[in-house]
């Protein structure tokens, strides 16, 4: 069977008679169990709906392989991924990022956790930096801001001394800056991607000795009332990603996985997330007063001094109340100017 290439549209792949399955983005492998099966109808029709974005038949045509695509369970690696599906090429991006007005968010909740341990000496590289909102933070903190980005609108910055966004794929970068960066960044990138290695493997050619490499990624167990809705589905989403993925990529460069992180819900979700779902499951029958009961719990058990005995506890951990993301460090070795890239298990 010919090779899968993520850079086809749908029409390519029949004429050329392939096979619509698509493989794990992630090790490659085709063996997977089927989790649910969506209509790509109903993702058309609601990405209109919920992002007001109108998405052309051209676009659609060259993105939609079957009537249906599956959510599957790689039974190498366990990332859930979607077959058949093509990832969004640029017609499709533009015509989602030209209808929604905030797909390009200035504030992440990761920009802020990795700002934390930024150094005044250090050079940063964000690959797929977008308009550059994180660069554009973290001006005054570091020595240099380098931003790349394949999509050619993206804005050019207005300190060239100190901030640069380059309009070419991280591939072609990290050619002729190879070991530059103390810290490379890719926010929620690698859950667009078809194979996802080839970008990661070329990110991690930028991270000099000693630096790290930033990957944040969507958290699928994140709680069920945080949704991307039609935009975690193909073509803009081919995968969905929990902690067990993020490790086996360390383990894929040959590196070290120096943490994992969840976004913390805020106060604000977390008190929704006990009264909305959390107490109602613990209290499955009415009787009276139950919901004021349900919403005097959730008011006042993040308060002191109940809240020490929730942190302590772990609480939030246990009912696995998580927000939207995960965020990997991955530290490339003083030894490792020249990577060995070993294959994933």
């Amino acid at each position: 069977m010919t090779e899968y290439d993520p850079q086809q549209t749908a029409e390519e792949m029949k004429s050329l008679g392939q096979s619509s399955h698509t493989p794990c983005p992630l090790c490659g492998s085709s063996g997977a169990d089927t989790l649910s099966e969506t209509a790509y109808a109903e993702i058309w029709s609601h990405l209109q709906a919920e992002w007001g974005a109108l998405i052309s038949d051209v676009v659609k045509a060259a993105h939609t392989l079957e009537p249906w695509v599956r959510l599957q369970a790689c039974s190498t690696c366990h990332l859930q991924y979607f077959s058949p599906a093509i990832p969004g090429n640029s017609q499709f991006y533009s015509e989602v990022t030209s209808s929604c007005h905030h797909y390009y968010t200035d504030h992440k909740w990761e920009f802020e956790y990795v700002k934390s341990f930024l150094q005044r000496e250090h050079k940063v590289l964000d690959v797929a930096c977008g308009k550059g909102a994180f660069l554009r933070s973290i001006l005054d903190l570091v020595e240099s801001a380098t931003g790349i980005d394949t999509n050619p609108d993206v804005l050019r910055g207005k300190d060239e001394t100190k901030l640069q966004i380059f309009n070419q794929p991280v591939e072609k970068f990290s050619v002729e800056h190879g070991d530059e960066f103390d810290l490379v960044s890719a926010f929620q990138v690698i859950e667009h991607l078809g194979s996802v290695m080839p970008f990661v493997v070329a990110a991690y050619r930028c991270v000099k000795p000693g630096g790290v490499l930033v990957l944040s990624v969507p958290n699928r167990a994140r709680r069920r009332d945080l949704s991307y809705g039609s935009l975690d589905y193909p073509p803009h989403h081919m995968s969905r990603w929990a902690e067990e993925q993020l490790s086996m990529i360390a383990v894929g460069l040959n590196a070290e996985l120096v943490s994992i992180t969840k976004q913390p819900l805020d106060k604000s979700q977390t008190i929704s997330a006990l009264r909305l779902q959390e107490l109602p499951e613990l209290l499955p029958f009415q009787f009276v007063g139950r919901d004021l009961i349900i919403k005097i719990i959730s008011r006042f058990v993040l308060t002191f001094p109940f809240s020490l005995a929730w942190r302590k506890l772990r609480i939030s951990e246990r009912l696995c109340m998580h927000g939207m993301s995960l965020v990997a460090i991955i530290r490339k070795p003083m030894a490792q100017q020249t990577m060995v890239i070993k294959s994933m298990p």
